[in-house]
């Protein structure tokens, strides 16, 4: 009962870290870091481990795209990105639905964001679906 839960979040954090690190290996190793051998070839010694090079990575990239679109020039390019997003055909219908999704959990938007999760029954017996209230 007690080793059970931080057994379950020490594996889940193990394989997320693992499942980031997969997006950045393929840069890494043109660098020559080999983050899933745990050393940087012929650099360092073979003790000093890198696993998680990936996620620190993708955090910082966050970060950095965070900023930039905070500035002038990264609400232009935004601007400009989604005036050509809109006018595609297909991909303006996954877009809008993105936008929407993401406006309605995000917690800075207090006016479009839901307040409630609600489990609603459908007219089948046994079929439930999630909704959300505003």
């Amino acid at each position: 009962v007690i080793l059970f839960p931080i057994a379950i979040t020490f594996y889940i954090t193990w394989w997320f870290i693992h499942f980031v690190d997969g997006f950045f290996s393929p840069i890494y190793a043109q660098l020559g870091i080999d983050i899933f051998g745990a050393h940087l070839m012929q650099l360092c010694p073979p003790f000093i481990s890198w696993i998680g090079l990936g996620f620190v990575t993708s955090i910082t990239f966050i970060f950095l795209v965070g900023v930039f679109m905070s500035s002038w020039l990264g609400a232009s390019v935004l601007g400009l990105g989604e005036w050509f997003i809109k006018r595609m055909p297909f991909v303006r219908h996954i877009y809008n639905a993105s936008k929407q999704i993401s406006s309605a959990i995000s917690p800075d938007q207090n006016t479009q964001a839901f307040k409630e999760v609600a489990i609603i029954r459908h007219p089948r017996i046994g079929e439930y679906a999630f909704a959300f209230i505003t």
